[in-house]
């Protein structure tokens, strides 16, 4: 025994994923989400939370599944890691569950390799299993490092031209 892991999980797409409760700030309901010009497709958009302005990801295009349809219980989980932060679309909340660390088994090889370097592992369960998103590494993924504020940013550079 490792350890034990307390994941926040939601469903995309018929399936369970989990985050680890301490990169899980909060979860919203789904509000305004604007799309932004030019993204790719597994950015949504982006959202205002309280004065911040933040990506909102669906998950299930960045995973390869269908894009996440809205509806009255689709949220937004709201994550972040090294002072970066960002909005994950998911089709509905499910548990917080907890469990082993070593409960975890390495992600399959058939996985692609964006999606793999961006799953933790996936835990074996008597039903569906549960895919673990690891968070520091999604908001390091270079397909979102365009869109995903980093702590040392100072917004945008201003290029003048004489």
């Amino acid at each position: 025994m490792t350890g034990a892991l307390q994941l926040v999980c939601f469903h995309i797409a018929g399936q369970e994923f989990g985050a680890a409760i301490h990169d899980v700030r909060e979860t919203i309901g789904v509000g305004p989400v604007t799309p932004v010009f030019h993204t790719p497709p597994c950015v949504a958009g982006i959202t205002n939370l309280r004065g911040e302005i933040l990506a909102v990801l669906d998950l299930a295009r960045l995973l390869g599944l269908p894009a996440t349809d809205i509806d009255e219980v689709t949220r937004i989980v709201v994550v972040e890691a090294k002072g970066r932060a960002a909005g994950l679309l998911v089709d509905e909340l499910g548990v917080i569950r907890q469990v082993e660390t070593d409960a975890i088994v390495p992600a399959p090889s058939t996985f692609s390799s964006q999606i793999a370097t961006v799953i933790r592992g996936i835990i074996p369960t008597d039903g569906t299993p549960i895919t673990v998103i690891d968070i520091e590494r999604l908001l390091d993924a270079p397909i979102l490092a365009p869109f995903i504020e980093r702590p040392d940013d100072d917004g945008p550079t201003e290029t003048h031209v004489s």
